[in-house]
């Protein structure tokens, strides 16, 4: 291939030769030795010898470091007896790249060599055979190498690595590699005789070579400080276990899709499977299944899949028949093979094969993604899979199993420190059969809360990253689950959330609130239903919802502690919310009388709710605190109110009018 390269870039006619420059240019640095005839041919074949020799040369060295191809080279061109002339002109100073040496040995094959009055197609073909030649002894050294077992290095490696039980051996033998890895890597300091090369990355006492630059993962060559200072070496030197091992490592790069430091940096969490009690071969079998087809989880398709329509409603499915029934979300199509581009870390074994040990590394889906973003397919896979399988499960970020056996762990499901979201919500990170569905409940709606409020699908973004805030504040108080419906509804322009997704939210809250006790809801609920004894909304707006709520509150703000007490402040807020309901009558006022209510029982309601709001809220809870009645609090507690006033509006309705679209009960 180099031979016709030349005669392509250095053709026989057309271009002058460049010989006589360096000729003269030799002449003039004093490069040959005394009395040697520069007066040779200047010719576009001296050009085509010394080019096609300076290069092949060079790639044959590289190849064969030991092997003498000057020589070789000479001898065939019949010019042995150049060769002290040949060393003392490549060995010169001022060079600069140019091959002056293969320029004088081509101007002297043609002037009084063998090549004298050749033609251009007999110089061709003496390129040719020299071109053979080289090839023919480097072909020769391939095949024996062939020939040699490089595998005894690896078995050392195995040996030293791998230990059953007190090696007394084993350990004798290591101490002795230390010794000689310590020794090589003093040796490799030194300069001239006696110095050794040492690997660049492990510095171990294995075979060492030059690395082959199609063993680079990154880049055509990595800068490496383990090389001698002031050399003109740059390619470093590593051994046949590192070799290996990035060998390995570009076949699982080029199969799972990412390249470069995106494949280093991708931010790999593993789950570990391990049997409740034993596996069986019926087990077994299901779980290979379900590991060579196992896929990351579309969140947009699994609310989908957990969306129901039922009595004209919106409902999501959390039940366990539900969540075991997501096959087709899980598990990608059956294929004879596995696919070719595999974004999850697996192993693959021959069918027939039998295993009893599966792991499995689940990359997250976006570049550069956060550490939040890297767990949220691992905890959701962790918590469902021992759902659907007879499985415990360890999720962690170790590439090493933490666990040798499945009876050392006692409970189903283990998050070895995962984010702080997970840990949030989930509250522990070891998980006992009984309590795996909740958190699972828990998990997903906290997910699907997210991807209300926090994710950007125009843009494709689920913005993961945003959800360590969410998991913190649902956990700290359910209440918050209905600041990112607020949040949701504000981000789609409405004036008020529907029906459905209100209803939606307090099955959200309920899930929070089973799974941290408690119930902070009964406060809201309360205030609700003692509001809508005397008074509904006529507008569809937040604002007409929780006009009572935000009477009572301005008027504790603006009454002064001095001339009010507790008795005092409840007379306040009934006396403005009887004003507000005078004026309401009067078609002055936004809203409307509760329907079925006379004057007598909207008074009875409003001193009911005047004194719970104002002794239970503001000063058996806030504990009088006014600054409180401005904060987050109460703003949290009126989105509360409002779903729940939403909720029971469209249930008065619905048993009224239960042919009616939903929509009339907010007319």
């Amino acid at each position: 291939m180099i031979a016709r390269g030349t005669f392509k870039v250095i053709p026989s006619e057309g271009k002058a030769s460049s010989a006589g420059k360096r000729f003269e240019a030799m002449a003039q640095k004093g490069m040959a030795p005394t009395g040697v005839d520069l007066e040779l041919p200047v010719d576009i074949r001296v050009d085509q010898l010394a080019e096609f020799c300076a290069m092949a040369v060079s790639i044959a060295e590289v190849a064969m470091p030991d092997k003498d191809f000057v020589g070789l080279a000479l001898k065939e061109l019949s010019l042995t007896g150049e060769r002290e002339t040949f060393d003392v002109i490549a060995n010169a100073k001022g060079q600069g790249g140019v091959p002056y040496a293969w320029y004088y040995t081509a101007g002297a094959y043609l002037g009084h060599g063998k090549g004298r009055g050749a033609s251009p197609e007999e110089w061709q073909t003496v390129i040719e055979r020299l071109a053979e030649t080289i090839a023919h002894a480097i072909e020769n050294k391939t095949a024996k190498e062939l020939n040699v077992d490089r595998w005894d290095d690896l078995r050392v490696y195995v040996q030293r690595v791998l230990t059953f039980g007190l090696d007394t051996e084993n350990t004798a033998s290591l101490k002795e590699t230390a010794a000689l890895e310590l020794a090589r890597y003093s040796a490799a300091k030194a300069k001239g005789r006696g110095a050794t090369t040492v690997c660049s990355l492990c510095s171990s006492a294995y075979e060492i070579e030059p690395q082959r630059e199609a063993g680079l993962l990154f880049a055509p060559q990595v800068y490496t400080n383990k090389q001698p200072l002031h050399g003109s070496k740059a390619i470093r030197n590593i051994c046949t276990i590192c070799e290996i091992e990035m060998m390995l490592r570009q076949i699982l790069m080029n199969h799972g899709g990412a390249l470069g430091s995106r494949f280093e940096g991708r931010r790999v969490r593993y789950l570990y499977f391990y049997p409740t009690y034993f596996f069986t071969p019926e087990t077994l079998a299901q779980l290979r299944i379900l590991y060579n087809r196992l896929k990351r989880v579309s969140f947009t398709s699994l609310r989908k899949a957990l969306l129901i329509e039922q009595n004209g409603h919106t409902k999501l499915r959390l039940d366990a028949g539900s969540l075991q029934k997501l096959q087709p979300l899980l598990m990608e199509p059956e294929t004879d093979g596995p696919p070719q581009k595999d974004k999850m870390f697996r192993l693959h074994f021959p069918e027939k094969q039998p295993v009893t040990f599966y792991f499995l590394g689940v990359p997250p889906p976006s570049r550069d993604a956060k550490d939040a973003e890297a767990w949220v397919n691992p905890a959701f896979l962790a918590l469902l899979l021992p759902l659907a399988l007879d499985v415990k499960v360890v999720a962690s970020e170790s590439p090493l199993p933490l666990l040798t056996e499945a009876d050392e762990l006692d409970e189903t499901v283990f998050l070895d420190a995962p984010h702080a979201f997970v840990s949030n919500l989930m509250g522990k990170e070891r998980i006992t059969l009984e309590g795996l569905l909740p958190q699972l409940q828990a998990l997903t709606a906290a997910y699907c809360i997210h991807m209300d409020a926090n994710a950007n699908f125009k843009k494709a973004d689920y913005r993961w990253h945003a959800i360590p805030p969410l998991a913190r504040n649902v956990a700290a108080d359910s209440l918050y689950t209905f600041y990112y419906l607020k949040k949701w509804q504000r981000s789609n322009d409405a004036d008020m959330a529907p029906v459905d997704k209100a209803r939606l939210y307090l099955q959200f809250e309920s899930i929070f609130t089973a799974l941290k006790g408690g119930n902070p809801m009964s406060h809201a609920r309360q205030l609700t239903e003692d509001y809508m004894q005397f008074y509904r909304h006529k507008r569809r707006n937040s604002n007409s919802i929780l006009r009572p709520i935000s009477i009572a509150s301005r008027a504790i703000l603006k009454a002064d502690p001095r001339l009010f007490d507790r008795e005092g402040l409840t007379e306040a807020v009934r006396g403005e919310l009887r004003d507000f309901m005078d004026r309401v009558g009067k078609g002055s006022a936004d809203g409307r009388f509760a329907p079925g209510s006379n004057w007598e029982s909207r008074e009875v309601a409003m001193r009911r709710f005047a004194e719970y709001f104002v002794g239970t809220i503001f000063h058996d809870i806030m504990r009088g605190d006014k600054s409180a009645l401005r904060g987050k609090q109460l703003n949290l507690m009126k989105n509360a109110c409002e779903v729940i006033y939403r909720d029971a509006a469209t249930k008065e309705w619905d048993d009224k009018h239960p042919d009616d679209e939903e929509d009339s009960a907010e007319e």
